[in-house]
């Protein structure tokens, strides 16, 4: 008897759940909304690296709205981390808090589920470095029309 002929279809999951073959496996357009805690987006530029759960790669950049788009991620856990993005640190993540030592040992992790995934990772903005050495030549309140 051929194997064409049987009834049934072979199935991509053994007794357990587990998912053995990479055809079958569903593929998720996960978008990342990368903004600061004012709301702001991050620059356009910034690149971003999404790894699923068997630790492949799909690179992405931040656009001019703060948005990164990997397609092709494997349905399941999946981590991101910013590269060359100094003084970004996730402080949330779809507005849940993150603790604040572990964001930076650990890559953020979110669920990619169903054929789009959008996840809004909050940042610190950079950090504002003021020289308290240097002669003030304009009034301390202006500091605060300085930041746009």
């Amino acid at each position: 008897m051929n194997t064409l002929d049987l009834p049934f279809q072979p199935s991509c999951q053994n007794g357990s759940g587990a998912i053995y073959h990479a055809e079958c496996v569903t593929k998720v357009l996960v978008t990342l909304k990368h903004q600061d805690t004012l709301g702001r987006p991050l620059p356009a530029g910034i690149a971003v690296d999404v790894r699923d759960s068997r630790q492949r790669p799909y690179p992405g950049v931040t656009d001019e709205h703060g948005i990164s788009h990997h397609p092709g991620v494997q349905a399941g856990p999946f981590a991101w981390q910013l590269r060359d993005a100094p003084g970004r640190h996730l402080v949330a993540i779809d507005d849940r808090p993150v603790h604040p030592v572990a964001a930076g040992l650990v890559a953020p992790e979110a669920l990619a589920v169903m054929n789009a995934t959008t996840v809004v990772a909050t940042y610190l903005p950079p950090p504002l470095l003021i020289d308290l050495h240097a002669p003030q030549t304009t009034p301390a309140f202006a500091i605060a029309s300085i930041a746009p």
